[in-house]
């Protein structure tokens, strides 16, 4: 956890309640004086809120600042807890050119270290290279998402394992967009740095509509006061499992605003704005629309976010729960903005699996899904597309070739169904389940004969087979 403090300008004609608001909300940071010339130990995050005093060069040293002309105490408060929220959650996969082992092996501090560096005209800094988890990613299943959607080819894959060639990554992030799972994190915009941003937003009066704005360009927005704007790389960073994370947090508005139009993944986010967007108009009547999704761009765009309405909207009725499953916790944010399973859901990322007839309910997909997604019950093949994330796995080890993936058709279905059946054969001699009528009649082909012991269990052919040799 970043060791986070706040300095408070003296100056501030509501200081004190600064400084009692920010204590009670975040117990874990420190309240600085602003006429303090260090930090204390372990300082990796300062926000100043005001006209601080204080000034920092380190670039190791994560910095933020509120300014509070014609904001009012709940306003500044709001600007704070959003900032605080991002700040705190920003360790989880900074990565430091310059790794602390250095300073471990020479002995010294780490503003010690940044000292001499800088005297020797060295400055470290923050790589900020897409963070790959390969323990949690689904390239060993066969997923290719973010491979298909990277703009320059920069991922690819071996042996399974995911390679991201850094001198060929831009660093839009429209592969972190697209990953199901939050394998891909990039340093600038990860998932507990939003996740952290939109509960911050979130904890300043919870009756007072809020907007959150996402951005390449800060200075082209003006924010109002409940509005907050962050700044991406590219507006393609932002993909339908981000937006569903903050409108299931309580935020009303989310906006994405490409600036001059030139963002490299802005047909991605409008893709995604739309199709959340849509899906949730399907749903909505004209008095309860829900959180409001919105792509802009340009002068146009700038205009339009000028004239937002402050009016408050009623909210989507789910939660967020912050965590590592990811898909499933997307899921739930979509089930609570449209409820209504003829619903059509294109464009979110959901999978439809269909079976052909040369299945014989093998069990190989089923015994083998990384998420449990099918199962093999009576006969019936299962299948919970909740819990599918698309990785293609089950259709890449089926021996027959008979699974295909798809897009579902309408919200209906994405639950548990049933995708195929067959009738059960059962052993003539004990009962036991043998396999299904398909699965016998493809052995029979592949052995080009009717064995008449395939109508046996493993074991009673065994047993029978003892029988001949005693001649009993």
């Amino acid at each position: 956890m970043i060791k986070t403090c706040v300095d408070v300008d003296q100056a501030l004609p509501f200081r004190m309640e600064i400084i009692y608001e920010i204590t009670k909300t975040w117990p874990q940071v420190i309240v600085v004086s602003s006429s303090a010339e260090e930090l204390p130990e372990g300082t990796e995050g300062l926000l100043t809120i005001g006209n601080s005093r204080t000034r920092f060069d380190d670039p190791l040293l994560i910095t933020d600042s509120v300014a509070t002309k014609d904001l009012s105490l709940n306003q500044a408060l709001f600007q704070a807890n959003a900032k605080i929220g991002r700040m705190l959650s920003s360790d989880s996969i900074k990565r430091k050119v310059m790794s602390q082992a250095v300073a471990k092996d020479t002995g010294l501090s780490r503003r010690d270290l940044f000292s001499g560096l800088r005297r020797r005209g060295v400055f470290p800094t923050y790589s900020d290279a897409p963070s790959i988890y390969n323990s949690i990613c689904e390239s060993r299943y066969g997923c290719s998402k973010c491979i298909q959607a990277c703009p320059t080819r920069a991922l690819t894959t071996l042996n399974g394992t995911l390679i991201l060639k850094d001198q060929d990554c831009n660093r839009v992030g429209i592969c972190a967009a697209v990953c199901p799972v939050s394998a891909i994190q990039l340093p600038t915009f990860s998932e507990s740095r939003f996740l952290g941003l939109v509960h911050g937003i979130t904890v300043s009066s919870p009756n007072v509509p809020k907007t959150l704005v996402l951005t390449c360009n800060l200075e082209s927005v003006s924010p109002g006061p409940w509005m907050f704007i962050e700044k991406v790389k590219d507006v393609g960073t932002v993909g339908p499992r981000q937006l569903m994370m903050a409108a299931s947090s309580g935020i009303d508005r989310i906006i994405i605003y490409c600036a001059d139009g030139r963002c490299a993944g802005k047909e991605n986010a409008q893709e995604a704005v739309e199709s959340l967007a849509q899906f949730q108009a399907r749903t909505k009547s004209d008095e309860h629309q829900g959180v409001v999704f919105k792509f802009l761009e340009g002068a146009e765009g700038n205009e339009e976010i000028g004239k937002i309405n402050l009016q408050l909207r009623n909210k989507a009725d789910t939660s967020f729960i912050p965590g590592d499953n990811s898909w499933n916790n997307y899921l739930q944010g979509l089930a609570g903005l449209g409820s209504e399973e003829s619903v059509i859901a294109d464009g979110l990322g959901l999978t439809n699996l269909k079976i052909s007839d040369s299945c014989t309910l093998c069990d190989v997909c089923s015994k083998y899904c990384p998420h449990s997604a099918l199962r093999i019950k009576s006969g019936l093949l299962e299948f919970d597309s909740s819990k599918c994330t698309g990785c293609g796995y089950c259709a890449l080890i089926c021996p027959e070739h008979s699974i295909s993936i798809s897009s579902p058709e309408n919200f209906g279905q994405v639950h548990n169904r049933v995708v195929f059946q067959d009738r059960i054969v059962n052993c003539a001699r004990c009962g036991r389940p043998i396999g299904s009528v398909r699965y016998l009649k493809r052995i029979a082909s592949l052995l080009k004969m009717n064995d008449p012991m395939m109508k046996y269990c493993d074991m009673c052919k065994q047993h029978i087979a003892m029988e001949k040799l005693l001649g009993n």
